[in-house]
């Protein structure tokens, strides 16, 4: 006990000296940066106030040219005296140094009448020519940035290989495929790869090990970023100035032996939800839109933008942008666009998506200002149970293994994992629970919704940017499903889950062996265990054949008797086997005798004796009768011991 407490005293002692040490390294390191901050900003202080000396000796010494100047000649001369006359630069200078400042100055003063008029201006200083190489090289800078933004290069992985896409495509994406963006800025450059939601492994692995070994070059300063369908940032998006689309589809793997095809191709209507400045694909059903958010349904010929009653002003702004943009993608010839309003829908726009349907249209979405959802984690994969907020939320951040909370305030929602656990299910309600009733500014009957993955109504996906219905219906409980089936009439017997799945099992031919029992091999196979056993010698009688041996009981029950296989008649006493002496069984009515593992020794007396007769009658021998049909007796012997 003493030890004990003095290893806990030590642990304890230890530490704190680590929580100390790590205390006084945080410090050091804030010190340090703060240090390293104060330095950098009276660096940054010194080069404003240089740059402010050098503006003002610029500024005197043109003043003083312009001075210069103004005495020599009337405004004809400071003006256009170097654009006439061979000495070009020096007027080059005035001319750009001139504002209206100095002319207003020079008009106030009177004017001097010459009575020779000269046409020669006075040969510029060096700090004059250096103001105009600083101006032409400020112009050629600006020039160079603003060129430099628009350098944007997109490749998509095709496979395994990069392909460039087009100038006029930049910023169309497809679901299925992953891309590597490269944008430059000058000797600056930032690489992005682009993975869909529904892209194959082989091309966002690929995607990655370009972007580390063939584009090396680029990525040396500032490493790769990666991005995720409806989880990009801000600063992706900004690349595209507003014209971010999404499509369904994409490229075949590019694994050999999967029978898959491309699917960018586009049928008559598409539908796209708008949110956070990007138009993502959904499905084409009126059950895909929702009253607080914006819609863009693409026709054969014509577009609508469909605006919910508590669509953001933001997201109606950018689906005008985005409208064209799909429109010309879509190669439609001379598009009209109309803006439509919740309730006021034509049947030409129905027509396009399906025909009218239930959609997510709760009064609390049209509210202005509208309460953003939250999302939050329920999960004990520590070992404890915890709970944290997850910003940005899509989708793809419902893990299955977890219990996630979706907060609207008007309405709170407790989903429900497939693979998570009891605690976390019973504690994920608990959690929900109190959240409902923590914010006293929420309604007092706000709902407490518990539901499991793949049932989740229109009001709780209506949350999420662009909910794809088929990613949470992977789920299926066999046991409901064998039910359903089994009322239904389509379960039976010899139909399997995989087949009425769509699997087709091969049809394969039985083939049934027959392999007769030869009586000549046989025969052989008893005279070498005879004489296997014969060699053997009990510790107190004659010579005797040992009743725990198997290749005796087995040639007993050869023989047309009564017993059983097993059953026989032990000797009295006991036998030796293998050195070790053994009880035996005490008469005639020591019942059934065990069966032990074959001996090393009778295998091989018994591999060589079938080697001796492989095949054919068997060897004569003087002591050895011929054997009946052993094939015959066995079965016989079987039938009598009924089978076992």
């Amino acid at each position: 006990e003493a030890e004990r407490k003095r290893k806990e005293e030590e642990e304890v002692k230890k530490k704190k000296e680590e929580e100390e040490a790590e205390k006084k390294r945080k410090e050091e390191e804030e010190a340090e940066k703060k240090k390293k901050e104060e330095k950098e900003a009276e660096k940054k202080k010194k080069e404003e106030e240089k740059k402010a000396e050098e503006a003002e000796e610029q500024k005197g010494e043109a003043e003083s040219i312009m001075g210069e100047a103004e005495k020599q000649g009337d405004s004809e001369t400071c003006g256009t005296a170097g654009s006439e006359t061979g000495g070009g630069a020096g007027g080059e200078a005035a001319g750009m140094l001139w504002d209206g400042e100095m002319e207003t100055e020079y008009l106030k003063k009177p004017k001097v009448k010459f009575s020779r008029p000269t046409r020669t201006a006075r040969k510029p200083t060096r700090a004059a020519h250096e103001v105009r190489d600083a101006l032409v090289a400020t112009a050629a800078e600006t020039t160079t940035a603003a060129a430099a933004v628009s350098q944007l290069q997109v490749w998509v992985i095709d496979r395994f290989k990069r392909v460039e896409v087009e100038a006029c495509d930049h910023g169309h994406f497809y679901g299925g495929d992953s891309y590597i963006i490269l944008h430059s800025q000058g000797e600056s450059h930032q690489v992005y790869f682009w993975v869909g939601r529904t892209s194959t492994i082989d091309e966002a692995a690929s995607a990655s090990l370009i972007v580390s070994f063939q584009m090396k070059t680029y990525i040396k300063d500032n490493p790769e970023r990666r991005e995720e369908m409806n989880r990009e940032s801000e600063q992706f998006l900004s690349l595209f100035k507003g014209r971010f689309v999404v499509h369904k589809g994409g490229r075949a793997s590019g694994f050999k032996g999967l029978e898959e095809e491309d699917t960018m191709s586009s049928g008559d209507s598409e539908l796209y939800h708008i949110k956070g400045g990007r138009a993502v694909q959904v499905d084409l059903t009126a059950r895909s839109l929702n009253s607080g958010d914006t819609f863009i349904i693409r026709g054969k010929n014509k577009g609508f933008i469909w605006l919910g009653k508590g669509a953001f002003e933001e997201d109606i702004e950018a689906a005008r942008t985005l409208a064209s943009e799909i429109l010309r993608h879509a190669k439609v010839s001379n598009p009209a666009i109309s803006e439509v309003q919740e309730g006021n829908e034509p049947g030409e726009l129905w027509s396009h998506i399906g025909g009218p349907a239930p959609y997510a249209d709760a009064e609390y979405l049209t509210h202005t200002p509208r309460v953003l959802p939250k999302l939050y984690r329920c999960s004990d994969v520590t070992g404890k149970f915890e709970v944290e907020e997850i910003i940005d939320f899509s989708q793809d951040d419902l893990i299955y293994e977890d219990v996630m909370i979706l907060d609207c305030f008007y309405e709170v929602y407790v989903w429900i994992g497939p693979y998570s656990t009891d605690q976390e299910k019973e504690k994920g309600k608990q959690t929900g629970e109190a959240l409902a009733v923590a914010n006293e500014e929420r309604p007092e009957d706000a709902p407490v919704i518990v539901l499991e993955a793949g049932d989740e109504p229109p009001m709780f996906t209506c949350h999420f940017l662009a909910w794809e219905s088929k990613k949470n219906n992977w789920f299926k409980d066999p046991l409901l499903l064998k039910k359903k089936q089994r009322e239904s009439g389509t379960l039976t017997a010899k139909n399997s889950l995989k087949e009425r799945q769509g699997f087709v099992r091969p049809r394969r031919e039985s083939v049934k062996m027959v392999i007769p029992i030869d009586p000549g091999a046989m025969a052989g196979l008893r005279a070498g265990l005879k004489k296997t056993n014969a060699g053997r010698r009990d510790s107190t009688g004659p010579k005797v054949p040992s009743p725990l041996n198997p290749a005796v009981q087995f040639t007993a029950a050869l023989k047309p008797t009564g017993n059983k296989i097993g059953e026989g008649s032990a000797p009295a006493g006991g036998a030796t086997m293998g050195g070790s002496k053994v009880r035996g069984g005490g008469g005639a009515g020591a019942g059934p005798v065990p069966t032990p593992m074959l001996g090393l020794g009778a295998i091989g007396d018994m591999r060589s004796a079938l080697k001796k007769s492989p095949r054919g009658p068997a060897p004569s021998q003087s002591k050895q009768p011929s054997a009946p049909p052993a094939q015959a007796d066995f079965r016989s012997v079987l039938k009598k011991a009924g089978g076992k």
